[in-house]
């Protein structure tokens, strides 16, 4: 789906002579990660709200945007996969968030840096 949708605005950027057709498949993979990075956001700040967390989930994507690419690590052979991983990781945070107390939260924040 994401595919087919980047293919589709690679096309029109193509067709209003935006982009050469040289770049297509430069610009449809750069499409392709904008929309499941801006769908996982999305999906995770929409967690956030529902569970009355939407400042500590913003932090949270600021902080992991920030470390998803000098960290590299693991990679999922598909975007389901990846956008599954992703937000069930953040809902152990949600998790350790809610069930932890507040000592061991603090500890296990620092046991991180």
């Amino acid at each position: 789906m994401l595919e087919s949708i980047s293919l589709k605005l690679t096309s029109y950027m193509i067709s209003q002579g935006i982009i050469p057709v040289d770049d297509k498949e430069i610009y449809q993979f750069g499409w392709t990660i904008l929309l499941f990075s801006l769908g996982s956001f999305a999906a995770i700040q929409l967690m956030g709200v529902v569970v009355g967390q939407f400042l500590g989930t913003a932090i949270y994507l600021l902080f992991w945007s920030m470390l998803r690419s000098p960290a590299g690590g693991w990679h999922a052979n598909s975007f389901t996969k990846c956008f599954l991983v992703t937000v069930v990781l953040y809902g152990c945070c949600l998790l350790l968030h809610f069930y932890l107390p507040e000592a061991a939260w603090t500890w296990l924040i620092a046991a991180l840096l």
